[in-house]
């Protein structure tokens, strides 16, 4: 017999099936909650296994996406729009221009300042050069007039330290007579002079005699007059006339002259020979010379003309090899080689003391003047300071060392003296190195009497020396414009100086720039409208605003709109989210959190905490902080103003021992957890760690693979009491179907 199944599941047989389900499922229900509390709570025992894991800890809060950069642009003074070069919805770097305004007025406020501070520049030029040419030339004459009777009075105090070494002289020639009686001393002090004589003819010798070269044991270099009288009588050798072919021109170098530390003028003969001709100098600091001077006219005469060039801008102590070339449409001559050493600083070298006696000696030295006229004195002393001092010495002007050589008088018997060589020109002062020298034992009353006398003659000359001195640095201060006067246009060229600076800003500040690279959100204005001037604001959150501060921010941003143009960095964004008090301590800036927005509810964002506002914010006595969270690397489609969960992560402990913090009861300062060991449930004490939003770590009373139980949830036939909060029907045994379902 066959059974059709659409015969057998007629309509009548299905109801009556789903009527004997409905009447067992009610059957069921009854006998269980007469006899299922019993069995409820074994059936909805829930386990765990210890294991070890990660425990978060964190704190949650609301908030809004805001930009992090945000500025809102406006030209600092007012103008007439000429370009406006960005839209909204630009993307713009830092520093790009983006609007300019008409800047003819502050170009020509420019130009104005730019020669008001030439003008200033020029006066300070002059005041601090001293004054005109005129009354220079007047103030160098005053002070040759002032040299010239220095050099009296030096020479009268050379005549009176002579004087005074005759005294020193007699001294020494009746010390080694042991100080013998008057009628002796006059013998002596013949002696003495015939000695001194001697020495002076010896001197005046050395001056005539130019071929030895000797020189003066009381004024220096003694050979300048000689050997201006050689030059004068004798052609310098190395002068050499060139000859040339027939009708070419006839050349002569001639020696240099005004030389000075930067120039001097080259001299020389051209002869013509009755054609046009031109001329020129090489010169330079090696035989290839290497400059050469402008060609000038020597006209087309018959007989040899005198000519000259002036140099400048030469270097200080330099040699410098010249020749003269001239050239007519016949050829060309080449005078012959000369040369010139352009000026320098003196330099002074110390030598050595010698004939001392009791209260004298002679200090010598050589000195080269660098081609200025240069003079010389020791100075001398027992201590470093060496405040003695010896009358100047006239030098000369050459370029080689020059010996010189002074009587130092009034010396102490018996005593050791440092001393020293010095330098003066008009291009420096030169000091050599510092020497030493020992005074003779003992000397004659008498004698010292009259050295006394004549070394107060010495000093009151020097006196004389040293008061022409001052006159002549007064004279010299009269050539300098007076401090005040360079002070006030040193004052007016700072501040040309000053207002140049600020024409120069409001120049560049007619072409508005952004500080920032980001997206133009506003323009308000077009070419051709007036702005006005107005200061450019910015809001950036910065990670200290707070929520009231984030959101004035935002109003701040819509109302920046008032601005010229607004510039917003859309790629660094952030939130700014308000958390409670409770929760406050437990964050600090750099902690790791994410952010979740409703509006992408499949994205969670990485982020940081960039910073926790020190200030509170109470609305409707709840108290809050705000933290800022800045979200890093945020896709394009997180939009500013978006609702953002904020999830901050203040503590994290990973391969610990964890359990749910569920499991793990807490009275006071004791935790236990309910342990599972072979059916036998016991209470174990635990000590814990940190503490997670579901885990908690265990630090010890457990190992991985103890089994603890899970609170149990069930419902009492006979009370109600005894429940959880969690309400459950008791037909699920708490734990509900085995399964999670009815095919358990």
């Amino acid at each position: 017999m066959r059974i059709h199944p659409k015969k057998f599941w007629s309509k009548g047989t299905l109801a009556y099936v789903v009527l004997i389900a409905v009447i067992c499922l009610a059957l069921g229900f009854g006998l269980d909650s007469v006899y299922g509390s019993s069995s409820a709570s074994s059936n909805s025992t829930r386990t765990v296994t210890v294991e070890r894991g990660t425990v978060q800890a964190v704190e949650t809060a609301s908030g809004n996406v805001s930009s992090a950069n945000s500025t809102s642009l406006s030209f600092s003074t007012s103008g007439t729009l000429t370009a406006v070069d960005v839209a909204v919805g630009d993307q713009v770097t830092a520093g790009e221009a983006l609007a300019t305004i008409d800047a003819k007025q502050a170009q020509q406020a420019l130009t104005s300042a730019k020669a008001a501070l030439l003008g200033a520049q020029e006066n300070l030029t002059n005041a601090e050069a001293g004054g005109s040419s005129s009354q220079l030339a007047q103030d160098a004459a005053n002070l040759k007039a002032a040299k010239l009777t220095l050099q009296s009075d030096e020479q009268q105090l050379t005549a009176d330290e002579s004087s005074l070494a005759t005294a020193k002289d007699r001294l020494t020639s009746d010390t080694r007579l042991s100080c013998p009686a008057s009628s002796g001393s006059s013998a002596a002090s013949s002696s003495a002079s015939s000695t001194s004589s001697t020495s002076s003819s010896s001197s005046s010798s050395s001056n005539t005699d130019s071929s030895e070269g000797s020189t003066s044991s009381s004024n220096g270099s003694g050979g300048g007059g000689s050997v201006q009288s050689a030059e004068e009588s004798v052609a310098d050798p190395t002068t050499v006339t060139t000859t040339p072919t027939t009708s070419q021109p006839a050349v002569t170098t001639e020696t240099a002259s005004a030389i000075t530390t930067s120039g001097a003028t080259l001299n020389a003969d051209v002869d013509p020979d009755g054609v046009d001709t031109s001329y020129f100098f090489q010169y330079g600091t090696t035989s290839a010379y290497g400059s050469t001077t402008a060609t000038s006219d020597a006209g087309s005469g018959s007989a040899a003309v005198s000519v000259g060039t002036a140099l400048s801008g030469l270097t200080s102590g330099k040699t410098y090899d010249y020749r003269v070339v001239a050239t007519n449409s016949l050829g060309t001559s080449y005078g012959s080689e000369e040369s010139f050493t352009t000026s320098s600083s003196p330099t002074a070298t110390t030598g050595s003391g010698s004939g001392a006696t009791t209260t004298t000696i002679t200090l010598s030295g050589t000195v080269n003047p660098g081609g200025v006229d240069t003079s010389a004195h020791f100075q001398y002393g027992t201590t470093a300071a060496m405040s003695g001092r010896t009358a100047a010495i006239d030098a000369g002007a050459g370029t080689t060392a020059t010996s010189v050589e002074a009587v130092v008088t009034g010396l102490k018997p018996d005593t050791t003296y440092d001393f020293r060589l010095v330098a003066t020109s008009s291009l420096g002062t030169a000091r050599g190195v510092t020497q030493t020298f020992s005074t003779a034992e003992s000397s004659c009353a008498s004698d010292r009497t009259t050295i006394t006398s004549d070394e107060q003659t010495v000093a009151r000359q020097k006196l004389t020396v040293q008061e022409q001195q001052q006159s002549i640095a007064s004279t010299e201060a009269g050539d300098v414009t007076s401090p005040v006067t360079i002070v006030e246009d040193q004052a007016a060229v700072a501040a040309d100086e000053d207002t140049l600076s600020s024409d120069e800003e409001a120049l560049s500040e007619t072409t508005l720039t952004s500080p920032i690279a980001g997206t133009v959100t506003a323009v308000n204005g077009s070419v051709g409208e007036t702005v006005g001037s107005s200061s450019s604001s910015s809001s950036s959150n910065g990670g200290s605003s707070s929520a009231a501060a984030s959101t004035s921010s935002a109003s701040s941003s819509s109302s920046s709109s008032s601005g010229f143009i607004t510039i917003t960095n859309l790629h660094s964004l952030e939130v700014v989210a308000p958390f409670a008090e409770a929760d406050i301590s437990n964050i600090t800036a750099g902690d790791p959190a994410t952010v979740s927005l409703a509006a992408l509810p499949d994205t969670d964002l990485e982020a940081t905490v960039t910073a926790v506002s020190p200030t509170s914010t109470v609305s409707s006595n709840v108290v809050t902080y705000d933290v800022t969270i800045a979200i890093k690397d945020p896709p394009s489609d997180v939009k500013v103003g978006m609702t953002a969960d904020v999830t901050v992560i203040t503590a994290s402990k990973t391969g610990v021992l964890v359990v749910p913090s569920a499991v793990v009861t807490t009275t006071g300062t004791v935790s236990t957890v309910t342990l599972l060991e072979h059916g036998t449930t016991t209470t174990r004490q635990v000590v814990v760690g940190l503490v997670g939003s579901s885990m908690t770590q265990i630090v010890s009373g457990l190992k991985v693979g103890d089994v603890v139980v899970e609170p149990t949830v069930s419902v009492s036939s006979t009370s109600t009491s005894s429940s959880s909060s969690s309400s459950r029907s008791s037909f699920f045994g708490g734990g509900g179907i085995p399964g999670g379902g009815f095919g358990g």
